[in-house]
C-alpha cells in the first residue's frame, strides 16, 4: 500500500502495483526508427540470449551507443520494408571501400539523448526465456 504518492508517480507504478513485474519506459520521446530498432533488438536479445530484462535492457543501449549506421540500418526489422532504409542501406556498402569507410563507423546514436532515456522499474531478474512448464 502506497501512503505518500511523491517519489511515486506516473505509470509504471501504476502497472506495478496492479502486478507486473517489470516495466520499461521511455523518459522523453525517442526518435521512430531509433525506437524501431531498440525494441526489436532488446526482445530479440531477450528471448535468445535468456538474460534478464535489466541485463539485456543495459547491453541493447550499450549496443545502440555504439552502432555504426550501416550497423543500425541493417538491424532494422525485415517486416517494416522501408525503402528508405533499404536505400541508405545500399549507398553504404557501395561505399564501404572509400576513405572513410562510406559513413559506416560514425555513430549516430551515440548521444545519450538516443539510448538514456530508457528507464527500467520492477525485478530485473525477469528473464525472456520460457519456463520448462510453458515450453
Amino acid at each position: 500500500k502506497v501512503r505518500n504518492s511523491s517519489g511515486y508517480k506516473g505509470l509504471p507504478l501504476g502497472f506495478l502495483l496492479a502486478g507486473s513485474s517489470c516495466v520499461i519506459e521511455t523518459l522523453w520521446p525517442v526518435e521512430h526508427d531509433c525506437r524501431v530498432i531498440f525494441w526489436s533488438r532488446f526482445f530479440d536479445n531477450l528471448i535468445t540470449d535468456g538474460k534478464d530484462v535489466s541485463e539485456t535492457l543495459c547491453l541493447t543501449q550499450l549496443w545502440l551507443r555504439d552502432a555504426t549506421e550501416l550497423e543500425f540500418l541493417r538491424s532494422y526489422p525485415k517486416e517494416l520494408n522501408n525503402t528508405r532504409i533499404n536505400q541508405r542501406i545500399d549507398f553504404l556498402e557501395a561505399n564501404e571501400s572509400s576513405e572513410d569507410g562510406g559513413g559506416r563507423n560514425a555513430s549516430p546514436f551515440r548521444s545519450p539523448y538516443f539510448w538514456g532515456g530508457f528507464s527500467f522499474w520492477g525485478d530485473g531478474m525477469v528473464s525472456g526465456q520460457k519456463k520448462k512448464s510453458e515450453a
